[in-house]
C-alpha cells in the first residue's frame, strides 16, 4: 500500500462519507439516532426539559460531524494541495477520541469508552495526517 496518493484518497473519501451519514442521521433524528450511531441499546430514556436540551446538542454534534465530512469530501480530489485544511479536518475527527477519553476520565470505565476504540479514534487521524504529508511532499517533488 505504502504512501499512495490514490490509496489515500479512497480511505480519506470513505471516512468522509461516514462522516456525513451519521452526522446527517444525528441532525435528522437528533437524540434518537444515538442508539443508530452510536450503537447504544434502545433509545435513551431522558425526562423532559433535559430531553429537549440533549436532543439539541446531538444535532449541533451532527452538524459539526457532517460539514466535516463535507470538508474532507471537498478535499479528496487535489489532497496533496490542502495540507492545512487537511490537517484541521483531521484534528476534527480526532475530536471523537478526545471526547471518549474525557468521558472515561469523568465517569471511569465504560465499554462504550475502551481504551482500544480511544486508540484507534486518535491514531487514524494521527496517521492520515502524517500520510498526506509524505503524499504532498511527493508531489512538490520535481519530477526526474
Amino acid at each position: 500500500m505504502g504512501w499512495s496518493r490514490r490509496t489515500l484518497q479512497i480511505l480519506v473519501g470513505l471516512n468522509a462519507l461516514l462522516a456525513v451519514y451519521k452526522g446527517g442521521a444525528f441532525v435528522v433524528l437528533g437524540i434518537d439516532g444515538v442508539s443508530l450511531v452510536a450503537g447504544a441499546e434502545g433509545p435513551l430514556d431522558v425526562a423532559e426539559p433535559a430531553r429537549a436540551l440533549l436532543d439539541t446538542w446531538v444535532r449541533v454534534l451532527g452538524w459539526n460531524w457532517l460539514a466535516i465530512g463535507l470538508m474532507a469530501g471537498w478535499i479528496v480530489p487535489g489532497i496533496e494541495r490542502h495540507t492545512a485544511w487537511f490537517r484541521l479536518i483531521h484534528v476534527g475527527f480526532m475530536a471523537v477520541g478526545v471526547g471518549r477519553l474525557s468521558a472515561l476520565v469523568a465517569s471511569g470505565p465504560d465499554p462504550s469508552h475502551a481504551a482500544w476504540h480511544i486508540l484507534v479514534e486518535l491514531a487514524v487521524p494521527l496517521g492520515f495526517i502524517a500520510w498526506q504529508t509524505q503524499v504532498a511532499h511527493a508531489a512538490a517533488r520535481p519530477l526526474r
